[in-house]
């Protein structure tokens, strides 16, 4: 994946556009959001100390993952049909 950084952007949909790197970065991007999530749930419960911020606060840090993570998916399942 980072030489895809360096590449050109057909070079990297051509990447993406096989099933075995299209279901590997499928799974590393819910990987990375459910890692981001739980993270910063640590952060809320050590340092705000208010329950109604830190249950605003998760619902938010949620709503963010699942938007960026469906738009993630959406994005690489959509160069996987171009082919």
């Amino acid at each position: 994946m980072l030489s895809l950084a360096t590449s050109e952007q057909v070079t990297a949909a051509a990447w993406l556009g096989s099933p075995v790197p299209a279901l590997l970065t499928i799974l590393f991007l819910l990987a990375l959001f459910a890692h981001a999530v739980v993270g910063l749930r640590s952060v809320f419960d050590d340092y705000v100390h208010t329950p109604a911020r830190i249950v605003a606060a998760d619902l938010l840090v949620r709503a963010i993952a699942v938007i960026l993570g469906g738009a993630s998916i959406l994005a690489v399942l959509k160069l996987f049909f171009a082919r």
